[in-house]
């Protein structure tokens, strides 16, 4: 039952991602080959973080910081790629943004995945807990181009051994926007807020007003999910 209780949050921080009726999960080759520069960087994210678990929780600000100076490095690194590159399955290695957008859900740690089909601009956010067996999948559209989208939550649905028992429809405007800062083969960095959207969280009074507000207050770092299988 605690789960049930928690859905609210989840309702609102789940980072926006596409709907469960995604099959098509294999990159279509868009994504660059990272550079060697951008791999030393990515390995000094990943050393980093991993005293701090996987995803990285509790994260003091000064390694945060660190880890905020390298992802600026990898995203200056290079142009922009196609749309295309961001298809697939995604891990969440970290994120300051709220639980559970940082593959937790509070002080249960999960894996955190964002699935993403192009063509069909939908994608969808599944935070994983006890082994699978517990599954929060939060559904969105998606509009916009290599540099910027703007997410539609659509709905969110609670999943225990196989079953789901939860589904709820957003209300409208329950929308964020995603700053494509980084995209290569095997990672991601992606910079995102409310950005005028509504917020239920802000709304009930769980987190400050102009909480996350500017469309780059949170930070994502992904790596590509090869191990991921759609259920």
């Amino acid at each position: 039952m605690r789960l049930i209780v928690l859905i609210p949050v989840a309702t609102a921080l789940l980072a926006p991602q596409g709907c469960h009726t995604i099959t098509r999960l294999i990159p279509l080759g868009a994504a660059p080959v990272a550079t060697p520069a951008a791999e030393t960087l990515q390995t000094d994210v990943n050393r980093l973080l991993a005293p701090f678990g996987a995803p990285a929780l509790n994260v003091p600000a000064d390694v945060a910081a660190a880890v905020d100076a390298k992802c600026l490095e990898l995203e200056q690194s290079t142009t922009k790629p196609p749309l295309e590159a961001l298809e697939g399955a995604w891990r969440v290695v970290y994120s300051n943004a709220p639980s559970p957008s940082n593959g937790a859900l509070g002080p249960l740690k999960g894996d955190g995945l964002q699935i993403v089909d192009v063509e069909k601009r939908q994608y969808m956010n599944e935070l994983r807990l006890f082994g699978g067996n517990a599954r929060v999948a939060l559904e969105a559209t998606f509009t916009g181009d290599a540099d910027e989208l703007r997410v539609t939550f659509e709905r969110i649905r609670l999943v225990l051994f196989g079953k789901q028992i939860f589904e709820k429809q957003f209300p409208p405007g329950v929308e964020r926007t995603w700053c494509l800062s980084y995209t290569d083969e095997s990672c991601r960095v992606v910079r995102a807020g409310v950005d005028g959207g509504r917020s239920l969280v802000r709304e009930t009074g769980l987190v400050a007003k102009n909480a996350g507000e500017a469309k780059d207050a949170y930070l994502f770092f992904m790596e590509r999910a090869e191990d991921y299988v759609a259920d």
